[in-house]
């Protein structure tokens, strides 16, 4: 997820006096802007993980994620409390496939390509959610649900193939050492036990050398058994640091529903609007080419339709991309079509924090004067990767 933290706007008559602040808090130059709402960013019109979520405009701070169709049934009978209430601001997300035991046989390199069939059974989620809120003490409710998968995934990276077998190599030569290490400790310990008991004379000196060296023997035991959790815990730390990524064609498709109730009707729910997703992509090596596609409808038949494309090229310190998006309303309101195209050029100034430079021609109303912008900030990026397709 990428922040703006730093924003400012002005004419460009301002700009010479103001050249020093435009640098250092990040700037906007708009000319000829319309009084229309802007475009969305193109990464919010990407196929979002959790439709349901999105649809309703929730962001859940907990998230039931069960791993078995028996945790998905104690998750709604604690929500709905027996089944007898509708339950308030709850969140549900699972994987259907994952439930089962047939991943139990699928190992990394059978995962590596995937059939059609493979991509959308594995990669199919399934979200829902709820709201309640108080409103002219009436209560409003609004209720969700939503899927995600891919069409086609791709295969597994090169560089992620080539980093699992590093990863395969650390963790055998680790195995191999503490093997070696724990038989070696256990035969020094044996050999000190024979020396003791050919020493001791009396059947007590004898029970005492056998209790030391259970003792002796459990400790090594305990010593091993911390070594090998400290570095379980590293390779975890490194998990989190890598996850393996796919590249070639790649297709997302998601849709969500809602249903809400109204302040004359609050006893039963209604449609409350729909939306579909799709975003195409194709990765190779530093290149990346990502369709975005989204067509929402809500509650009042207003409907909204945006699509376009970012091509993208990044390196470990630097990405530029050439970025252009369309949408077209439908509304009482009737406000117009508008498009924009930018070029943007994004450095790295520290692990997360990046310097964004952008130039392009935001034509927020089609039918009416084109409007130029340039800008220049700071975005910080809490993610661990900057793109992800």
């Amino acid at each position: 997820m990428t922040f703006n933290i730093f924003s400012c706007s002005f004419r460009i008559r301002a700009a010479r006096y103001s050249f020093l602040f435009f640098i250092l808090t990040g700037a906007s130059v708009y000319v000829y802007a319309q009084d229309t709402k802007d475009l969305p960013s193109l990464n919010s019109i990407r196929t979002p993980n959790s439709p349901a979520f999105s649809i309703l405009g929730v962001q859940p701070t907990s998230v039931e994620r069960p791993n078995t169709p028996a945790d998905i049934a104690v998750a709604l009978d604690n929500a709905t409390e027996g089944f007898k209430k509708f339950p308030q601001n709850f969140s549900l997300e699972f994987a259907p496939y994952w439930m089962t035991k047939k991943p139990k046989s699928v190992t990394w390199q059978a995962d590596t390509m995937r059939t059609v069939g493979q991509s959308l059974f594995r990669t199919f989620s399934v979200s829902a959610a709820t709201i309640t809120k108080e409103l002219d003490e009436k209560e409003l409710r609004g209720l969700s649900y939503g899927f995600r998968t891919l069409l086609f995934s791709g295969k597994t990276s090169k560089k992620s193939i080539q980093r699992i077998h590093e990863i395969e190599r650390e963790l055998d030569t680790l195995a191999r050492h503490y093997s070696e290490m724990a038989l070696a400790e256990e035969a020094a310990l044996r050999n000190e036990l024979r020396k003791r008991l050919k020493e001791d004379s009396t059947q007590e000196a004898k029970n005492n050398t056998l209790k030391w060296f259970n003792a002796e023997r459990t400790r090594i035991n305990n010593e091993k058994t911390k070594r090998i959790n400290d570095e379980a815990a590293s390779a975890e730390g490194e998990k989190e640091e890598f996850a393996p990524q796919r590249e070639g064609f790649i297709v997302e498709l998601a849709y969500a529903g809602a249903y809400r109730n109204d302040t004359i009707n609050t006893s039963s729910l209604r449609k409350g609007g729909y939306a579909f997703w799709l975003t195409p992509s194709y990765v190779k090596d530093d290149y990346s080419l990502v369709g975005v596609f989204r067509h929402l409808k809500d509650s009042l038949s207003n409907k909204s339709t945006e699509f376009g494309f970012r091509f993208i090229y990044t390196q470990s310190r630097y990405a530029l991309s050439v970025e252009y998006l369309k949408g077209h309303y439908q509304s009482e309101t009737a406000l117009p079509d508008r498009e924009r195209f930018s070029v943007l050029f994004e450095y790295m100034l520290d692990k997360n924090l990046w310097l964004n430079i952008g130039l392009g021609d935001d034509n927020k109303n089609i039918q009416s004067n084109n409007s130029i912008f340039s800008s220049i900030g700071l975005k910080y990026n809490f993610s661990r990767k900057r793109y992800s397709f």
